[in-house]
């Protein structure tokens, strides 16, 4: 949750509800009601500051703003479940189950339902699912609104209800109030980390920050409090705000947290507070230069020394204010690392957050959409080039991710003659042409629009203006972009100009010296043949820069001719209009092949993506906002090897357009100093169970945002098979595989989803959980049998016959067990024991 709710509740709100479930018939479907709210809340992303819960005339009620939007109540020995709904979703309501219809007012477009049902059990998922949809509409309409605007304070309201909801806690399990929310009001400090001590900006990437070293007010900081995380130094500002969750005592650093610390002092034993963060500013936080004129912040000690001290509310609803607009004009962070264990959606994940980056939406917001229209707009950004993918491994290097050199093939044409060559060239890794991608399009070109009818009309062509690699072939490049012409050196300063075919151009170079059974005679009068008698005007050249991108492109505006004092040792030229100069373009997005090393050669016009010509070449405009790069399983390859010195230019800061641009120049290419665009976003996914994010590089963590994909039991449809309930029996295995390992070896929910029969249960096990668990526990059986139960797991053998004059005595002698293959199960109750505890 994005913030915490504490046991801040008086006693007559706790005996109230009590009092309240204890006159229930049906308990069942309460808990059930409570916990499907809980569940609602966390996927929803809902502060609870947000919330409101209320026991009023038999009712258990929650309101976002003024508008009930959940509901709970029992009549005539029925229970009665109030759903907020979207008014136009109504049509797919059974008109048994519209027994209350209210048509909210100002703010339309939601209707609340009664449908009355004999338990909880047989309401029907169409209505969670419209239920969720609303919800979700909800509550981005309100939760920017204050407590004053949802009514906080009512006589009804019931704060211990509230608890019970967000925390996700049993009414029978609730612990005593420690406080009354009636007389117990929040106090506001600022945090303040100094650099040099602590890196509060990895800290809070990492998901680190759970305690903060107290130096000052020891006794009057309490549970419930507000801090502002503050960070000194030249980009000073608030980069967090929390909540605080304990006293202040003394505590040991979290060994997470300790990672971060560059003072020894801080490591040790010394008086912290526990705290959860509520809004993480780190990727774009509230600086000091924004505050310090505002009148609402003078007296706020933002240079004092210190770490503690005194805030106001208007001062902590002022940066919360100023950080909820900031955010909401940039919704995503450029790094961003999707992380959960297996089965939990990561990949799944991954295309909603592209197709929501490259959109210019809010995550949630495309969550709602049809699974189909999200899964075809992202095929239409992947096919587009916005989106590319790249799975990291073992193997994976450098040299695959941003350039090496690798050996190249080439087949080329000398007349009629096929020739092969091999080449050891520098080759442009994925992350490289990205870059030019996104790059070009925040860019655009420079030059005229081509229109469809002379795109219709052109040929395509390639053209390597010298060597690229080759300082000393620079000068080529530079005099044809200035003199609006492209240049070969095939056929020297011999003029083909008269020639009026191939043969005419054979006779002249002939009768200039040249021998037809010389070397590369026959590729000359290739070359010049394409530039004097093939290429027309109108036709379209692209400039090589390498064999992955283009630097330049150009229309063809005049005919062949040769100058024999032009300055560069190129003497054969065309006239050309140039569209796009001094570019870094990967071909790709132009041309589904790599470039050869022709120096002119004819394009397969048919294969020319022509849409990108269409699209905004030759003006300022750009031609797309974002791209993205999914890195799947990004924790599997060598990060710090594979990103090498770019792992700082990925930085917010460090990127084209940021506060601190930075450049390197690449080891292979040397040619140009390499940056990296603030148009392209990194999206990684992240397998728990390989490896942990504690064990996950600290140059990654520090630089990505974590979003944790957690397994959801609540999630899975159908909910039951055969009378198992899939639900409760995952909940059961993760909780005992937590107890004996962790939540980062859980099993996620997507494995149960869609399971029609008993036979699709049966081969889940076999081939998905039972695997999964033997390689948690590294083939233990025993464990496996603790997890699944004795059904699953069964005594091999209980003694052994050793060698002779070997007795075994003195060692522990192993237990040995078999799993059983639970597609031979007659029935299905040994998947219903799991969650029964036989």
């Amino acid at each position: 949750m994005p913030a915490t709710v504490n046991e801040r509740y008086s006693a007559e709100a706790l005996d109230r509800l009590r009092a309240h479930y204890a006159a229930l018939k049906d308990k069942a479907s309460y808990d059930a009601f409570l916990l499907h709210g809980h569940n609602l809340l966390k996927r929803i992303g809902a502060d609870p500051y947000h919330v409101r819960m209320a026991l009023t005339k038999g009712y258990t009620m929650m309101e976002f703003g003024n508008r009930a939007a959940y509901q709970h109540r029992e009549v005539d020995g029925h229970v009665e479940i109030g759903f907020l709904i979207r008014t136009s979703d109504l049509d797919k309501v059974e008109e048994r189950h519209k027994r209350f219809e209210h048509n909210f007012k100002p703010a339309g477009g939601m209707s609340l339902i009664h449908p009355l049902f004999d338990r909880w059990e047989s309401i029907p998922p169409m209505l969670f699912t419209l239920h969720e949809a609303a919800m979700r509409e909800e509550y981005a309409r309100i939760k920017d609104t204050t407590l004053v605007e949802q009514r906080r304070g009512s006589g009804t309201d019931n704060n211990a209800l509230l608890y019970a909801m967000v925390k996700g806690v049993a009414i029978d399990a609730l612990p005593a109030p420690t406080m009354s929310s009636a007389t117990k009001e929040p106090s506001y400090w600022i945090f303040r980390g100094y650099p040099q001590f602590y890196d509060t900006v990895g800290a809070l990437a990492a998901g680190a920050v759970r305690t903060w070293s107290v130096t000052a007010h020891h006794d009057k900081l309490k549970p419930g409090d507000k801090a502002i995380i503050w960070v000194t130094g030249p980009q000073s500002g608030c980069y967090a705000l929390a909540t605080l969750t304990s006293k202040v005592s003394e505590m040991e650093i979290d060994k997470a947290d300790e990672t971060f610390t560059h003072d020894p002092v801080q490591a040790t034993k010394q008086r912290r507070v526990e705290l959860t963060i509520d809004h993480n500013l780190g990727a774009q936080p509230v600086p000091w230069s924004t505050l310090k004129e505002l009148p609402v912040m003078a007296g706020f000690n933002a240079g004092t020394q210190g770490t503690t001290f005194h805030a106001t509310q208007e001062q902590y609803n002022l940066i919360l204010q100023l950080a909820q607009q900031m955010n909401g004009s940039n919704k995503h962070s450029l790094n961003t690392i999707l992380f959960g264990p297996p089965g939990t959606g990561k990949t799944y994940h991954a295309i909603t957050h592209a197709v929501a980056i490259i959109d210019g939406e809010d995550v949630e917001v495309v969550k709602k959409r049809d699974r189909k229209s999200v899964r075809a707009r992202y095929q239409e950004l992947f096919d587009a080039r916005l989106v590319r993918t790249v799975t990291f491994h073992q193997s994976f290097s450098y040299e695959d991710f941003i350039e090496g050199i690798k050996p190249q093939t080439h087949v080329s044409k000398d007349g009629e003659e096929e020739v092969k060559l091999v080449t050891y060239e520098v080759q442009d890794g994925i992350f490289k042409l990205m870059c030019a991608s996104a790059r070009s399009g925040e860019r655009g070109g420079g030059g005229n629009l081509i229109d469809d009818g002379a795109l219709e009309k052109a040929n395509f062509y390639k053209v390597s203006l010298g060597q690229y690699n080759s300082p000393a072939d620079d000068e080529i490049y530079a005099y044809c972009t200035a003199n609006n012409v492209i240049a070969v050196g095939y056929g020297g300063s011999v003029d083909v100009s008269k020639a009026t075919d191939e043969a005419g151009i054979k006779d002249i170079l002939k009768g200039a010296g040249f021998k037809e059974d010389g070397e590369g005679f026959r590729y000359t009068v290739s070359v010049l043949r394409t530039m004097h008698l093939d290429m027309k005007v109108g036709d379209i050249v692209l400039v090589s820069a390498g064999n992955s991108m283009v630097r330049a492109i150009g229309r063809v505006s005049g005919g062949y001719f040769m100058d024999e004092n032009a300055p560069i040792r190129f003497k054969e030229f065309l006239k050309v209009d140039w569209l796009v100069k001094d570019a870094e373009m990967p071909v790709e997005d132009l041309y589904p092949k790599s470039l050869s090393m022709g120096t002119l050669y004819s394009l397969d016009r048919n294969l020319v993506k022509k849409d990108f010509f269409r699209r905004n070449i030759g003006t300022q405009e750009k031609r797309h906002d974002r791209y993205v790069l999914i890195i799947d399983e990004i924790n599997r390859g060598n990060v710090a090897s594979i990103f090498g010195e770019l792992i700082t230019l990925i930085e917010d800061d460090k990127r084209d357009g940021g506060k601190e641009p930075a450049k390197v120049k690449l080891p292979y290419s040397k040619k140009e100093d390499f940056s990296v665009p603030s148009n392209l976003y990194l999206l990684g996914t992240m397998n728990t169970a390989d490896r942990s994010v504690e064990a996950l590089d600290t140059a990654l963590r520090r630089r990505f945002s974590f979003v944790e994909m957690p397994s959801q039991p609540e999630l899975i449809e159908p909910t039951t098979v055969a009378d198992v309930d899939l639900r409760a029996l995952l909940r059961t295995i993760n909780e005992r595989v937590e107890q004996l390992m962790d939540k980062d070896h859980h099993i996620g929910h997507s494995y149960f989803m869609g399971l029609e029969n008993g036979a699709d249960l049966k081969r889940v096990f076999a081939t998905k959980v039972i695997p999964l668990l033997e390689e948690y526990f590294h083939g233990d059986a025993k464990k496996v049998g603790a997890v699944l139960g004795k059904k699953f797991v069964t005594p091999r053998m209980t003694s052994v016959k050793f060698a002779k004059d070997f007795p075994m005595d003195e060692y522990e002698v192993k237990e040995l067990y078999a799993i059983e293959d639970p597609r031979k199960f007659v029935d299905l109750e040994p998947f219903k024991a799991i969650y029964a505890g036989s």
